[in-house]
C-alpha cells in the first residue's frame, strides 16, 4: 500500500468513532455519498461476505451501491 507521506492508517470498518465522526462531518458540510463502489462477489462467496461494508455505506448515507459479481453462475449471482 502506497503511503509516501507516512499518514496514520485508518479503517472505517474497525473504528466506530471514526464512522460517527465521518457521519457528523458529512451532515455538517451537507455532503452526501451518491455511489459507493468496490464491492465484489467472488465465486463461492455469498452476499453476506460484503454485508458489513454495504451496511456501513448505507449508514454513511450512500444512496446507491455498485456490486460486481465475478461468479460464473449467473443464476446464483442473481439469487444472492
Amino acid at each position: 500500500m502506497a503511503n509516501p507521506h507516512d499518514y496514520p492508517l485508518w479503517s472505517l470498518r474497525e473504528d466506530a468513532t471514526l464512522r460517527r465522526q465521518m457521519t457528523q462531518a458529512l451532515r455538517r458540510y451537507d455532503v452526501s455519498i451518491s455511489l459507493a463502489e468496490g464491492f465484489i462477489g467472488w465465486p463461492g462467496a455469498g452476499m453476506d461476505a460484503a454485508a458489513f461494508d454495504m451496511d456501513l455505506m448505507v449508514q454513511l448515507g450512500a444512496r446507491r451501491l455498485n456490486f460486481l459479481s465475478v461468479a460464473p453462475d449467473r443464476g446464483r449471482a442473481f439469487d444472492q
